[in-house]
């Protein structure tokens, strides 16, 4: 199973929205949940994909997503 197939749909978004700059406040509003959380999922993204930190996933993005669309692709069920 690849590293990213373990992201819940939450993961993906925060992480989505970690690869394009925003804040975890910013993160926190737009999807209308605490700081808090928006931290613990992006705690949860770095540790499932065995990342160090914020910005390996801005740099890993387009490889995660696309490894997410494939494995959607061929299972339409996990989103």
């Amino acid at each position: 199973m690849a590293l990213a197939a373990r992201l819940t749909g939450r993961e993906v978004t925060v992480a989505r929205l970690v690869a394009q700059g925003l804040s975890s406040k910013r993160i926190a509003r737009e999807l209308g949940i605490s700081d808090l959380t928006v931290r613990k999922h992006r705690e949860n993204v770095l540790r499932k994909l065995e990342l160090c930190d914020t910005a390996h996933v801005a740099v890993c993005w387009p490889l995660i997503a696309r490894v997410l669309q494939s494995d959607a692709a061929a299972d339409p069920t996990i989103f």
